[in-house]
C-alpha cells in the first residue's frame, strides 16, 4: 500500500504524518540502510547481539540482516523469526512513543490487507473478512485495537482498497 494511504489512516487515528513516515521507513525500507536513522541501526545490532546470546557472530548479522528488510515481520521468514523481528522493532519504538508503536501494527494490518486484493478478486471474501483473517495469520502484527479501528471504518477502507 502506498504511503499516503497509510498516512491517511495514521492521521485518522490522530497521529502525524511525521511518525507515520518515520514508521513505514522502518518497515518498508525502501532506500536501504542509508535512509533508516543510525539510532535504529545501532538499536538493531545491539539487539541482535543479545539474542543471538553467546552464539557466533554470524548468528547475530544474520538476526540484523533480517529485521532491516522489507516487510520483514510479516513476510519471507519463518514464524519464529518474524516474532523475534516484532519483537526488536516493537522495543525500539517503544521508546519513542505510543504513537509509534499503533502506527507499526496499522501499517502491517494495511498492507495484509491491501496484500490480499487478488485473493479476494478470486474468492469474493470482503475486506471484512481478510480483516478477520489477519489474527490468525499473522498474529505477530496483530492489534485488537487497530483491527477494531480498520472495522469501524470498513467502508472507507474498501474504497481505498479498490480505488
Amino acid at each position: 500500500m502506498e504511503w499516503h494511504y497509510h498516512n491517511k489512516w495514521a492521521g485518522k487515528l490522530g497521529i502525524s504524518d511525521e511518525i507515520s513516515n518515520y514508521v513505514n521507513n522502518l518497515i518498508d525500507v525502501l532506500g536501504g540502510r542509508k535512509t533508516l536513522p543510525q539510532d535504529y541501526l545501532d538499536f538493531v545490532e545491539l539487539e541482535s547481539r543479545k539474542e543471538a546470546n553467546s552464539k557466533k557472530k554470524a548468528v547475530s548479522i544474520d538476526i540484523e540482516e533480517k529485521v532491516l528488510k522489507h516487510d520483514s515481520a510479516r513476510k519471507g521468514n519463518n514464524k519464529s523469526m518474524r516474532e523475534l523481528i516484532a519483537k526488536i522493532q516493537l522495543r525500539f519504538l517503544s521508546q519513542k512513543g505510543e504513537d509509534y508503536v499503533k502506527v507499526w501494527y496499522l501499517h502491517h494490518a494495511l498492507d495484509y490487507v491491501d496484500d490480499t486484493g487478488e485473493w479476494r478478486t478470486n474468492t469474493a471474501e470482503t475486506v471484512e473478512e481478510c480483516v478477520d483473517k489477519h489474527q490468525k495469520n499473522k498474529p505477530e502484527t496483530y492489534s485488537p485495537e487497530i483491527m477494531d479501528f480498520l472495522k469501524n471504518n470498513i467502508r472507507e477502507l474498501e474504497k481505498d482498497l479498490n480505488p
